[in-house]
């Protein structure tokens, strides 16, 4: 009997323990899963863009696709959220929802142009970095939250180390191996990333209460239907015979991983911030590039060694300043507490 007594109890202080770090890890957790899924998401788009999407409407069926799954999810999930009757029904706050919406839906079709141009996964997800300076000039203005001198200096290291991974020495030269009309969509692509994804978070944190589910459900039927209105415009009539020749199964597991990539990168932003969203990017590139060489049984050169590298040390500088300042200044906040009481 005692024995089974205290294998009782350790089962119930295990699940204890366990219940605890998964709540006391929430966003860590939320990241892991975020940077699982934008791999994922990056590799099977590699897949699907081997195909040659050049289509714009074939990319658009896609893209629609998408957001009628995030739709779709979204509006289940909000029939099981406890906070679904906190929600902001006025028409002004619906169409705020309606820009980043529009440039969402911008930015996936520009994806597929892109990666027919750079079909190496881990080549975009690098180059994609970017996002990171332009997410976080606008983090810092439009929040009017400051960024450590030394976090800046991560953000160029990581700059300077997504650079150096893309360098092939050819004899005597080093030369590019992106096309540059493929690099100036990338740019293209990082700052309608950055100025919808801190839009996006403004738009979520100012009503705080709200059921993100329902933030969900206004952002996702905006994109359905501006999706819809630009596959109006670009449908050549042959649609229905252009979309046979895709994978089906291919296609369907990119639309599910997609939408619940989406989704958890909203909560990301929601209970994050967009810093975090975009290194959980920038953490789902070096996963891609584990993958892809496994897969695709690539040998990274050492150029791209040493960029990783700096890249991780980018990561770690950035995060270990952030705890520090918060340390501080929770450590300021209870120090005036005190002289209060």
């Amino acid at each position: 009997r005692e024995s089974w007594m205290w294998d009782g109890s350790w089962r119930v202080a295990s699940s204890t323990k366990a219940l605890s770090y998964l709540t006391t890890h929430q966003r860590e957790i939320l990241i892991g899963i975020t940077t699982a899924l934008l791999s994922a998401q990056a590799l099977l788009f590699s897949k699907i863009t081997q195909h040659k999407v050049h289509d714009p409407s074939i990319s658009l069926v896609i893209t629609l696709a998408f957001e009628v799954t995030k739709l779709i999810l979204s509006l289940v999930l909000l029939s099981f959220d406890v906070n679904r009757f906190n929600v902001q029904l006025s028409m002004v706050d619906i169409s705020y929802f309606a820009l980043p919406a529009m440039i969402y839906a911008i930015n996936d079709n520009l994806l597929f142009h892109i990666l027919t141009i750079i079909e190496e996964p881990t080549t975009f997800e690098i180059l994609a970095n970017m996002r990171i300076l332009t997410t976080a000039i606008l983090f810092q203005f439009v929040f009017k939250r400051s960024i450590h001198r030394i976090q800046w200096a991560a953000l160029f290291l990581l700059c300077i180390g997504s650079a150096m991974s893309q360098l092939v020495t050819c004899g005597d030269y080093i030369v590019s191996n992106v096309p540059l009309g493929g690099f100036v969509l990338v740019v293209v692509y990082s700052v309608l990333s950055g100025v919808a994804g801190i839009y996006t978070e403004f738009l979520m944190k100012r009503h705080p209460t709200e059921s993100f589910y329902f933030q969900n459900v206004k952002m996702y039927g905006w994109g359905v239907l501006i999706n819809l209105v630009m596959l109006s415009f670009f449908n050549d009539g042959q649609l229905t015979q252009e979309i046979q020749h895709l994978n089906k199964w291919l296609t369907g597991a990119v639309v599910l991983i997609h939408a619940c990539a989406g989704l958890s990168i909203a909560a990301v932003i929601r209970y994050g911030d967009n810093i975090a969203r975009v290194y959980a990017h920038s953490m789902g590139m070096l996963l891609t590039m584990v993958i892809s060489s496994l897969i695709f049984r690539q040998i990274p050169t050492v150029q791209l060694m040493l960029g990783m590298s700096v890249v991780i040390v980018s990561l770690y500088l950035f995060y270990t300043v952030g705890t520090e300042k918060k340390k501080q200044q929770n450590q300021i906040e209870n120090e005036e507490e005190g002289h209060v009481q």
